[in-house]
């Protein structure tokens, strides 16, 4: 292996809300699961944003839970959202703080991620009331 890629990170920010609703389903496609009513994408999705889960957590719950016993008896049993949860609480989240940490730093080195200052609009002098003189 290459040595530059022994000290190499590479940080990529958390998924929004709505990007989790799409992991969460499309993982549990992708491993083979069947998707029903009973599964609520909404609650999973708010639990993995809230506490800082990452995807690849996502991927390691996914994996645990649809085991190829589990797989057999989805038609007499569908998923729910209830049996992710025990194994997600299983697998550390990013702490907030690490997280703002690395923000900070993605904000001050990725000139991408800057924002563009604002440009100062010139104040409008204030009309005073009464009339005026000639």
């Amino acid at each position: 292996m290459n040595t530059f890629f022994k000290d190499f990170k590479l940080f990529i920010p958390l998924p929004d809300y709505p990007s989790f609703q799409a992991i969460w389903r499309s993982l549990i496609l992708r491993n083979k699961g069947v998707i029903t009513d009973a599964l609520d994408f909404q609650t999973l999705a708010w639990i993995t944003k809230s506490a800082g889960y990452t995807p690849g957590a996502v991927d390691a719950v996914c994996k645990k839970v649809l085991t190829q016993r589990r797989l057999q008896r989805l038609p007499i049993k569908p998923l729910s959202h209830n049996e992710f949860l025990p194994h997600l609480a299983k697998i550390d989240p990013i702490f907030k703080e690490d997280y703002e940490q690395f923000m900070a730093w993605n904000l001050k080195n990725n000139p991408q991620g800057k924002q563009e200052p604002k440009e100062k609009k010139p104040k409008a002098e204030k009309a005073k009331g009464g009339k005026k003189k000639k």
